[in-house]
């Protein structure tokens, strides 16, 4: 059997098209990881330089680790990532950085428990995606899942602005509550998507590689508005966004919320640099129901479908694919 073959054999079959309404809660397949390591899921992505392997992240509470998950759906390693901190880690996502390599990207962006904290509001930690048996061990197939040390991680410290180009005398906005982040096609430009319970729901972009000379970095970096999504719901759970991701084939940003999942056009980065975009168009959107607090997002591999985890132990991951592609408008302009 495949590796991916491991995870669509999960898929479920007879799923109803996806429409702009909501639709009712689909049926989704479920799997369960027990370990006391993964107790309050809140990001994960599908490695790109190790098919088959997902990497995960905790909430608050842990420290800086990213947990492996293996084809056969184990926890088989943990990987500290020296040079960062974790106050409230909310996302992770795999772009391009130098060597045109894959590189790792964690938000620490939270702003749960910042005003008992010391330091940055905002924080994003970059390194090299290591690849499994070169770069860090063979991890062993039983036992407990040991704990391998990353390269040193690049800093950048996120400063808020509500406008898409610098201008003078523009003020700082106070960090926001962020807890989704994405890397649009191309992989050199990231997005952050603010959680507010009132349903607004703001998407700002920044570039974290513009200049630098040697590595690891800690650089300042610019986060500006992109564009806004307003969510309706009668409770703040039911309107707030905790994560989000991006499918780079067909351009659809997917949004995951407590009890709902909304695929939208992506927006496009480079269009108007100096225009605050209107709401991107809502292609498709899911109910849940209430199954757990979701945390965490990636579309599977080919775009066909999403992973999504929730908080708690045993850390619940559910595998739902679209019956057919959602497809984003042929007028939807490419991203570099």
């Amino acid at each position: 059997m495949t590796v991916w073959a491991l995870f669509f054999c999960l898929l479920f079959q007879g799923m109803g098209l996806p429409s702009n309404s909501p639709s009712p809660p689909p049926k989704v397949q479920d799997f369960r990881i027990d370990s006391p390591f993964l107790t309050e899921t809140s990001g994960l992505v599908f490695s790109q330089a190790n098919p088959g392997w997902i990497w995960v992240h905790n909430d608050s509470g842990d420290g800086p680790y990213l947990y492996a998950i293996g084809p056969k759906r184990r926890l088989r390693f943990r990987l500290k990532i020296r040079g960062a901190r974790s106050i409230d880690w909310e996302d992770i996502c795999i772009g391009i950085g130098p060597g045109k390599r894959p590189w790792i990207y964690i938000a620490d962006t939270g702003r749960n428990i910042f005003g008992k904290s010391k330091g940055p509001a905002a924080l994003v930690f970059a390194l090299p995606e290591p690849l499994i048996g070169k770069d860090i061990p063979l991890p062993p197939t039983k036992g407990t899942p040991p704990i391998f040390r990353s390269t040193f991680a690049s800093r950048f410290e996120l400063h808020y602005f509500l406008s898409r180009t610098p201008r003078r005398g523009e003020k700082e906005l106070r960090a926001p509550n962020v807890e989704s982040l994405f890397v649009f096609p191309g992989g050199k430009t990231l997005g952050l998507v603010e959680r507010e319970f009132g349903g607004r729901a703001r998407i700002f972009t920044f570039q974290p590689w513009t200049h630098f000379k040697k590595l690891p970095i800690s650089h300042n970096v610019s986060a500006r508005l992109l564009t806004q999504i307003q969510i309706h719901g009668p409770t703040g759970r039911s309107r707030s966004v905790s994560a989000a991701s991006v499918d780079p084939n067909n351009h659809s940003l997917a949004l995951l919320g407590f009890l709902f999942l909304r695929i939208y056009m992506l927006p496009d980065p480079n269009k108007d640099p100096k225009e605050i975009l209107p709401p991107p168009k809502l292609l498709a959107s899911f109910k849940l129901g209430r199954r757990g607090l979701h945390e965490a997002l990636d579309y599977l591999p080919g775009g066909k479908g999403v992973l999504f985890g929730s908080e708690g132990r045993p850390a619940l991951f559910s595998v739902l694919r679209f019956p057919s592609p959602i497809l984003a408008p042929k007028s939807s302009s490419k991203h570099k």
